[in-house]
């Protein structure tokens, strides 16, 4: 049996909106055009830039506030993503991890994603059994939301 967080419609609501407005400033000033933004429960964003799609899915992880803490030596992805991995699978898609203070975040793309260990991760937010994607620091690329300089 899977285990899977239960979606919340107020977690949902508090982030998605804020999520997907960091991505696009981020995005428009990385040369990107926005071609979709819709909810469609498929990834966050899809833009093109130099003639190639793009998808985007992004989270914002609560706990995460000021510089990233040394000694969590991992990003996780909630394996339910998976979803996306294989709808996506001949696309460029990434994945962004945004601090809670909105200052930073993790780009995660889909290539790395893919060779990380899927195993359970445990504290008191998760359910005992609920996979994650394990994704070494030494793997993500941190980027300042703020930084005048930008690339993909």
């Amino acid at each position: 049996m899977v285990v899977r967080k239960a979606f919340s419609r107020t977690l949902y609501n508090k982030s998605d909106k804020t999520a997907k407005d960091i991505l696009k400033a981020y995005l428009n000033r990385s040369g990107h055009s926005l071609l979709d933004d819709e909810e469609n429960y498929h990834a966050d964003l899809e833009t093109k830039k130099d003639g190639k799609r793009y998808f985007h899915e992004a989270e914002i992880k609560y706990a995460w506030n000021g510089e990233w803490p040394l000694h969590w030596d991992e990003i996780r992805i909630p394996f339910r993503k998976q979803r996306l991995l294989d709808k996506y699978q001949d696309h460029s898609l990434i994945f962004y991890v945004i601090s809670g203070d909105e200052e930073r975040f993790w780009k995660i793309p889909a290539t790395i994603l893919r060779s990380c260990e899927v195993r359970e991760a445990s504290n008191r937010y998760i359910d005992k059994g609920e996979k994650f994607f394990h994704i070494p620091v030494s793997k993500a690329i941190m980027v300042m939301i703020n930084q005048e300089e930008v690339d993909l």
